[in-house]
C-alpha cells in the first residue's frame, strides 16, 4: 500500500531498521493478502519487552494497519510514529516530543485475529513496543491517504538534483492539501494559517488547474474573522490574504469571486489604515514576518514591506473591479514616507525586493554573501527570486541546490518547516539515531513553536523553490487571468529543460534544448515568447 512518489523513483524502500526480542521481522516486508486467517504460515513474533522499527521509506499522510495473529491476553502495544527515527524512539516530552494536532504515541491492548487501523498523521517511521506478553503479527502496512490533487505540472532538466528538489517540493504540497483546504503540515499545524500559504498557492497553481482548496482556505478564514479583527490573530496574515487573493485572480480571472470580496476588503483597509501613521510607521500590536526574523531589528522593515505589497494588491483588485481606490492610495502614500535599510536578514531584503522592486547595493551584497546561509523555508520563493535578480539564475540555482539539497542529504522526502544549513555540521540524518558526538537533525534543532521533535518535516510553505523553477528557469509568467502566457526562459547553465504548466484552458508544454524552444499552448491562450537566456 505504498505508492511511489512522482519523479522520485524506487529509491525509497520499506525496511526493518531495528529490532529486539523479535523473530522473523523480515517477513513483515513480504507481500501478503491483507486478511487475517486462523492459520498463518508467515508471522513475526515479538516477545515481552521487545520492539521493531519500520521505515516506510518516505513521508506519508495517513496511518498504519496492523494484522495480529495471536497475542497474550495481557499484551499491549505501544505505537510511536516519527518523521525521523529519533522521534519514533522518543518518550513523550523528550526533546519536545508530543501528541500535537494528531496522535503519534498510543498504547493499545492487543487482540488475537485482529485487523486494526491506527492514526491519521504525518510520518515515515513506526516503532512497535510490546509489553505484557508475546504477540505474533501477520502484516504491518501504511495506509496512505489518497491525494486530493490532480497533478498536471512537471519539471525536468539536465541536473538530477534539481529534478529531485522539484519532485520533493511537489510532493510536500500535495500532501498538505487535506480535507479540501491547505494545511501548514500533516503532523503538526494541521490548520489553515492563511499568512503561510502564499508559497503553497504559487506551487499549487503550477501543479494543478484546480485551485478550489485555495478558495476554501480564503473563505474559511474570512468567515471566522470580522474585517475589524486580524486573521489567525496576526495583522500580517490579513495582509497576506489580500496578496493571495490578487494572485488567485491573476491566475484564474475569476471576477465574480473577486467582486464578492470587495466589502470585506474595504473593512480590512480601514483596519490597516488605523495602524499606519503619517510618517509611514506601522503600529500593530503584534508583528510576524517569519520565525527566524521574529523580534529582530529587521522585523519592522519586513512588516512594512508586507503592508506595501498588500496595499498594492488591494489597489490592483480595486482597479480590476472598477472600484474607488482612494483609501489604498492614502495608505500607500503614508507608507512611502518611511524608508528602511535592512541590517541583516536576507529574507527581509527579499521581501523588500518583492514589495518595492529594488534594493540598495549594500542590501544586494548582504543577500549574495554566504550562499545558502540565512535562507528560510517559508521565504525561499522570495529569496531565490531576489538572488536571481540581484545576480543571475546560475547563482540562485546553486543556492537552491545547497539549501534544499542539504535537506535531501539529511534524509528528507518532503521539505521541512525550517532548515538552516549549519544544522548539518556533525548531525546524523533522520534515518538513524545519532552516534556519540553527533547531533540529532530533528530533536536538537528548531525554535519557537517547532522546537525539537515538534518540528514539522512536511510543511507546505517550504515549497517556494517549485514556483521559482517554473517562473524563472522555464520562464513562464501567466497574465490576464490565464488568457496570456509570456515565456522567457533563463537556464542558468542547464543544457536542457522541459515542463508542463496547468492553465485554466489546458496544459502548457515547453521543451528547451540547444537554444531552441518548442511550446504546445492550449487553444485560446495568447503566447508571447521572449529570448532564451543560457
Amino acid at each position: 500500500d505504498l505508492r511511489m512518489s512522482r519523479g522520485l523513483g524506487d529509491v525509497y524502500k520499506r525496511q526493518v531498521i531495528d529490532e529486539a526480542k523479535a523473530e522473523g521481522t523480515e517477513k513483515l516486508l513480504d507481500e501478503k493478502p491483507l486478511q487475517i486467517m486462523l492459520v498463518e504460515n508467515s508471522i513475526t513474533t515479538i516477545g515481552d519487552g521487545g520492539h521493531v522499527i519500520l521505515d516506510f521509506g518516505r513521508e506519508i499522510a495517513g496511518g498504519v494497519r496492523i494484522l495480529v495473529h495471536q497475542a497474550a491476553l495481557t499484551a499491549q502495544m505501544r505505537l510511536r510514529l516519527g518523521e525521523s527515527v529519533g522521534e519514533c524512539c522518543a518518550e513523550l516530552g523528550e526533546k519536545n516530543s508530543q501528541n500535537a494536532h494528531a496522535y503519534r504515541d498510543l498504547t493499545v491492548p492487543v487482540i488475537s485475529l485482529s485487523d486494526s487501523a491506527f492514526f491519521d498523521s504525518g510520518f515515515r517511521f513506526l516503532r512497535i513496543d510490546v509489553v505484557g506478553g508475546e504477540i505474533s503479527l501477520k502484516s504491518v502496512v501504511a495506509e496512505v491517504l489518497d491525494s486530493e490533487v490532480n497533478i498536471q505540472g512537471s519539471f525536468e532538466c539536465s541536473d538530477p538534483l534539481l529534478n529531485d528538489i522539484y519532485a520533493t517540493a511537489a510532493r510536500t504540497v500535495e500532501l498538505c492539501v487535506r480535507r479540501g483546504v491547505l494545511w501548514d503540515g500533516i503532523k503538526r499545524d494541521r490548520l489553515v494559517w492563511i499568512g503561510d500559504i502564499y508559497p503553497e498557492l504559487l506551487s499549487l497553481e503550477n501543479l494543478t488547474d484546480d485551485l478550489s482548496p485555495v478558495v476554501r482556505s480564503l473563505d474559511l478564514v474570512k468567515e471566522q474573522t470580522p474585517a475589524d479583527q486580524w486573521m489567525n490573530g496576526i495583522p500580517m496574515y490579513s495582509m497576506w490574504w489580500m496578496i493571495i487573493l490578487r494572485e488567485y485572480y491573476r491566475r484564474t480571472g475569476d471576477i465574480e469571486y473577486l467582486a464578492a470580496q470587495k466589502e470585506y476588503i474595504d473593512g480590512l483597509l480601514r483596519s490597516i489604515d488605523a495602524y499606519v501613521s503619517e510618517d509611514g510607521n506601522t503600529h500593530f500590536k503584534s508583528n510576524l514576518v517569519d520565525w527566524p526574523t521574529h523580534d529582530t531589528p529587521d522585523e519592522p522593515a519586513g512588516v512594512h514591506m508586507i503592508a506595501v505589497a498588500a496595499i498594492d494588491a488591494a489597489k490592483e483588485i480595486m482597479e480590476y473591479l472598477g472600484a474607488d481606490a482612494t483609501l489604498c492610495e492614502k495608505i500607500s502614500k503614508k507608507l512611502s514616507a518611511r524608508e528602511f535599510e535592512v541590517e541583516e536578514k536576507k529574507q527581509i531584503i527579499a521581501l523588500k525586493d518583492f514589495a518595492l522592486g529594488n534594493i540598495t547595493d549594500t542590501e544586494k551584497e548582504k543577500l549574495l554573501t554566504g550562499g545558502a546561509k540565512g535562507m528560510s523555508t517559508f521565504m525561499s520563493y522570495f529569496l531565490l527570486s531576489a538572488i536571481d535578480r540581484a545576480s543571475d539564475t546560475s547563482r540562485a540555482l546553486e543556492i537552491a541546490k545547497e539549501y534544499y539539497g542539504g535537506m535531501l542529504k539529511m534524509g528528507a522526502t518532503t521539505f521541512w518547516e525550517d532548515f538552516d544549513i549549519d544544522w548539518m555540521q556533525e548531525a546524523a540524518p533522520l534515518t538513524r539515531l545519532p552516534e556519540e558526538g553527533e547531533k540529532d537533525i530533528h530533536g536538537d534543532f528548531g525554535a519557537y513553536c517547532y522546537l525539537g521533535y515538534r518540528h514539522s518535516f512536511c510543511h507546505g510553505w517550504s515549497s517556494g523553490v517549485l514556483p521559482y523553477l517554473v517562473e524563472r528557469v522555464l520562464g513562464v509568467k501567466v497574465e490576464n487571468g490565464g488568457d496570456t502566457v509570456r515565456i522567457s526562459p533563463s537556464l542558468g547553465g542547464l543544457t536542457w529543460v522541459k515542463g508542463d504548466v496547468p492553465l485554466k484552458k489546458g496544459v502548457l508544454h515547453i521543451e528547451i534544448e540547444d537554444g531552441k524552444m518548442k511550446v504546445k499552448v492550449p487553444y485560446g491562450v495568447k503566447l508571447i515568447c521572449g529570448r532564451i537566456v543560457r
